[in-house]
């Protein structure tokens, strides 16, 4: 069972968190994926693979191993086979803090450089590394839309650092 709601990106959100990524013959991993539609815009995108974990098996994510280049477990991320998480290029993240941090520092030790993209939360535990939170981008969503608003923040990570939080223009 999910510790928590599921609640699903915006198509404009996802269109502009792919516009940040140089994502063409790259691998993404969402953990948290859904019912994958990040993932299945990465692929549309020219992602060379995409990854996700999702453990409520009430979404269905299960579907979207029959996509070329995707794989979805539809279990928790810790589940996950340690080799098939190598040489990720960039990590999706819509997950609290708390969850977040164990599944970003487990990736560190396999993956010495990615970049990591979080909706609506810094990463706080990584706030010495980091001279600025602020969002890269912010996007205003529809009314009744929820959250009113996505803040998108975007890291280089390099051997477990940050090297630099990036801004989007």
């Amino acid at each position: 069972m999910p510790n928590c709601i599921f609640i699903p990106t915006p198509p404009t959100t996802i269109a502009a968190i792919i516009n940040t990524m140089d994502i063409v013959n790259k691998t993404v991993y969402e953990p948290g994926c859904g019912d994958g539609d990040f993932l299945k815009a990465c692929l549309m995108a020219n992602a060379a693979r995409v990854i996700g974990s999702e453990p409520d098996a009430r979404l269905n994510c299960h579907k979207l191993n029959v996509l070329p280049n995707c794989t979805v477990y539809c279990e928790k991320h810790e589940e996950i086979p340690e080799w098939s998480l190598k040489q990720i290029d960039y990590v999706y993240c819509y997950l609290m803090h708390g969850m977040m941090e164990p599944i970003i520092t487990s990736l560190i030790p396999n993956n010495k450089k990615f970049t990591l993209i979080s909706l609506n939360y810094p990463i706080p535990f990584w706030k010495d590394d980091v001279l600025s939170l602020e969002p890269s981008i912010r996007i205003r969503h529809k009314e009744g839309v929820y959250p009113p608003y996505a803040l998108i923040y975007k890291y280089n990570v390099e051997n477990g650092k940050v090297v630099n939080q990036m801004s989007i223009k």
